[in-house]
């Protein structure tokens, strides 16, 4: 294997971890407007920076799959996870992992609201 490519995926993975972890604290922050604003400006400097970073798993690696794709079974899912998760960049440019966790949602009960 590639460790230059494993590297860089698991550098990606912290990141999406990390993108996370700071998403989930802003949700929660007391909503000061210049705090909120400033550190959400941050927040979406640093998915910028991992998105250059999912450029080069694609553009030096020609990696344009699953992060959490390991011996062939993904270990984590695009829209859930217990804990919430979800990537914040992802190198795959096909939409068929969130596509297909998307159909196999449960239907809408089917009540309508008035």
């Amino acid at each position: 294997m590639d460790t230059d490519l494993e590297a860089l995926k698991a550098r990606v993975r912290d990141g999406n971890q990390k993108l996370w972890v700071a998403w989930c604290q802003l949700k929660g922050m007391v909503h000061d407007r210049e705090q909120w604003s400033r550190e959400s400006e941050r927040w979406a400097q640093a998915k910028e920076k991992l998105w250059l970073l999912i450029m080069q798993l694609r553009e030096q690696h020609n990696f344009y799959d699953c992060l959490y794709i390991e011996n062939g079974k993904k270990t984590r899912g695009c829209l859930h996870n217990e804990d919430g998760f979800f990537c914040q960049v992802c190198p795959c440019i096909t939409n068929e992992y969130w596509e297909k966790e998307l159909m196999n949602l449960p239907s809408p009960s089917g009540r309508r609201l008035l």
